[in-house]
């Protein structure tokens, strides 16, 4: 894996996805805030990236319908989605561990935000 793909929005979306479930809108709004100073993307652009992973049966989309608003759709992850992602992880972290692979720093925290926490003994 590339560096550039390493860092697809993609996975981003994919990592936040394996904590919860959430509806697209506030998927972006998550990105803008743990991730707007370091990065940009549009809320167009997070929703085209939504709807091809959906269409390649990495995520899974339910309508919720909403009393005099438009209907949401809300997300979440399914196992080649989950499959998928931490892949993205162990490639990731190994990217990581490479000083000359990855320019800057800050993009070197990027898979430990979605490391999961260790398990209780």
């Amino acid at each position: 894996m590339t560096q550039a793909a390493a860092l697809s929005p993609e996975y981003v979306l994919l990592g936040f996805l394996n904590q919860q479930p959430a509806h697209g809108y506030d998927l972006h709004e998550h990105i803008e805030a743990k991730l707007g100073q370091i990065w940009h993307i549009s809320l167009s652009q997070t929703y085209n990236i939504l709807n091809r992973l959906e269409t390649q049966g990495y995520i899974a989309g339910a309508v919720q319908e909403q009393e005099k608003l438009p209907v949401r759709k809300r997300f979440r992850l399914t196992a080649a989605g989950r499959r998928r992602f931490e892949d993205w992880l162990s490639t990731a972290t190994s990217l990581a561990r490479t000083p000359s692979a990855w320019s800057s720093s800050r993009a070197c925290i990027l898979p430990a935000r979605f490391r999961p926490p260790p398990r209780a003994r």
